[in-house]
């Protein structure tokens, strides 16, 4: 897929990896930031060709990578966040918290793309338990706060990819 796309930029998630050094080599990037999976859960990688993308990153912890990105040759930029949610309330509340703080203090756009691992409405949960309404709340909550715009999802409904989500803030 990387050599049919020719990406400037790839973000992995799930990775259960301690350090994924290796991957910027093996897939031919040049830099490379990550948050480290915590024993076999987790683990966030973003690669990125420094020919083509200038990146700096701004924060990172165990759900996520923040970033402000500039596509050579433009001199905007923008804000990119990649997140992998943990399944723990008490966690997932702290990645909202950090959203918040990241929403108040940059003021670029803003995409964010990942597995925040909750919904927002009962269609868009295939068995298992009821929806969680207090948990839907706090996130809904943050994605408001946060002016994000969920830009859906196509494809298998009973794919893991079914819970990616991508958001953008809208500009005024």
């Amino acid at each position: 897929m990387l050599n049919y796309h020719k990406s400037s930029i790839v973000a992995l998630l799930e990775t259960h990896m301690q350090d994924h050094a290796y991957l910027k080599d093996e897939f031919g990037f040049s830099n490379l930031a990550q948050s480290p999976a915590q024993g076999i859960s987790g683990g966030i990688a973003l690669l990125w060709k420094e020919k083509d993308i200038k990146l700096e990153q701004v924060a990172v912890t165990n759900q996520e990578i923040h970033s402000i990105v500039q596509v050579h040759p433009n001199t905007s930029t923008w804000l990119l966040s990649i997140v992998y949610a943990k399944n723990d309330l008490h966690a997932r509340s702290i990645l909202w918290d950090n959203l918040r703080s990241i929403y108040d203090q940059i003021k670029l756009p803003w995409l964010i793309g990942g597995d925040f691992n909750e919904i927002t409405a009962s269609n868009e949960k295939y068995g298992g338990l009821s929806i969680n309404n207090n948990r839907t709340d706090h996130f809904i909550k943050c994605i408001n706060y946060c002016n994000l715009v969920d830009l859906g999802y196509t494809g298998s409904k009973y794919t893991w990819s079914n819970n990616q989500r991508l958001a953008n803030r809208i500009l005024e």
